[in-house]
């Protein structure tokens, strides 16, 4: 239900130019293309990163990731459709989303499967403002506080029921023209449970993109995640480079990837490919 409201919004007449989200127009947030594009290995977007800019837009959005772990004779291949929209009020911002379909094919030695699942839902709720003083001057960015919530509701092969939550920072600013600077850090858990009992996982995460502006209509970035706790260790670097482009009018693209360079985690790649409205 979610997914199909979402998609009504993003058919909507009266699309308006991106904008600030808040008076003062600050240069972190003067064109959406400047934000960053997330990329993460968590189910459901759970460990996905943003900008501190509040943003009135719809996305659609193709995933795919692959894990090979030759010595274990393992490996799985995943990809899946997303859908959400996000809103502001002022300095607030907040937005709802759904995984509409993912599909997983793994193997190993022994046997191979494929699984598929319905959702989760996922709901945000933010709050944005403008860096005081002179620092804030100097860096003319804003800053964001976001708590994000993924509903216990799934439908998947084996009958299980996920949900999870991020609490996370973000300052974007602009250290020099054409360039936008991004920083993160939060934190995520998640629980998942069947007949067979719950199993729990919660990690901490920090990052950074750098975005250039290379023509008006091209952004061109590429940024760096780090983290822990997931699977009882250090997870992983994860390294990442997109694009994101204005189209025409209102609609924007996305396409990026990203690469495990360390860590204890099984996924090695993840590639997205997106369309984005201004509302």
């Amino acid at each position: 239900m979610a997914a199909g409201l979402v998609a009504l919004l993003a058919l909507a007449p009266g699309a308006r130019p991106a904008r600030a989200d808040a008076p003062g127009d600050e240069p972190a947030c003067a064109d959406s293309i400047h934000d960053p594009i997330g990329i993460g290995v968590r189910d459901a977007g759970l460990d996905l990163g943003r900008g501190a800019c509040g943003r009135d837009e719809v996305r659609i959005r193709l995933g795919g990731r692959a894990a090979i772990d030759t010595p274990a004779f393992y490996g799985a291949l995943g990809g899946g459709l997303s859908i959400d929209a996000r809103f502001t009020r002022a300095a607030w911002e907040w937005g709802v989303g759904a995984d509409v379909l993912d599909v997983t094919f793994a193997q190993n030695a022994v046997i191979k499967a494929t699984m598929s699942r319905l959702g989760p839902i996922h709901v945000h709720l933010a709050r944005t403002g403008a860096v005081p003083g002179r620092v804030g001057q100097r860096l003319r960015g804003r800053w964001a506080l976001a708590l994000a919530g993924w509903l216990p509701y799934s439908e998947d092969d084996l009958d299980l029921a996920g949900g999870g939550g991020q609490l996370g920072a973000t300052l974007s600013v602009v250290p020099q023209r054409r360039l936008t600077l991004h920083v993160r850090t939060h934190a995520l858990g998640w629980i998942t449970g069947s007949l067979a009992g719950r199993t729990r996982a919660a990690a901490v995460a920090a990052g950074a993109d750098l975005v250039v502006n290379t023509w008006s209509w091209l952004d061109l970035g590429a940024g760096v995640d780090a983290q822990a706790g997931w699977r009882g260790g250090f997870d992983h670097l994860l390294v990442r480079f997109a694009g994101h482009w204005r189209v025409f009018g209102p609609f924007r693209g996305e396409l990026g990837g990203a690469l495990r360079l360390i860590g204890d985690e099984r996924t090695d790649l993840v590639i997205i490919a997106g369309v984005r409205r201004d509302l």
